[in-house]
């Protein structure tokens, strides 16, 4: 028998970078300051930028970013509580990388943040929903 689960169960944001941010040679976090939706006020798109759920659960999270240019060595990566937990491809050159992964949150004190890491010389991470957007969305407790 198939069971139906309510949508109104758990919290989920959108958020992008709202003008272009240039980043250094190495891990810099990502300041995805305009919100398309969140839900639940879980996302802190001024302070902090991060999100932290208030009903635990396993959250499908994803990030992807567009640099204005080629960047070497350009990954996303998706922290969790402060560690990098989930990185995406890491091309030699190019201009975009994403990542996508199954996070479990304790609702409580986890948090996840956003991060690029740029090779040597850093670049710039392009503006626009379209370009550099991050979104996470409760699956199951």
């Amino acid at each position: 028998m198939l069971k139906t689960v309510g949508l109104n169960q758990g919290p989920s944001f959108s958020a992008f970078l709202g003008s272009n941010q240039a980043v250094l040679t190495g891990q810099t976090k990502i300041t995805l300051n305009t919100e398309l939706w969140d839900t639940n006020s879980n996302y802190d798109n001024a302070t902090n930028y991060r999100f932290t759920p208030t009903v635990a659960g396993y959250y499908q999270v994803n990030w992807y970013a567009n640099t204005t240019g080629s960047v070497s060595l350009l990954q996303c990566s998706i922290y969790l509580n402060g560690s990098n937990t989930a990185a995406g491809a890491e091309p030699t050159t190019g201009n975009a990388s994403q990542v996508a992964a199954l996070i479990y949150m304790d609702g409580s004190t986890d948090y996840i943040e956003f991060y690029f890491y740029a090779g040597a010389g850093g670049g710039t991470v392009s503006a626009g929903r379209a370009s550099t957007t991050a979104s996470a969305i409760w699956i199951r407790s």
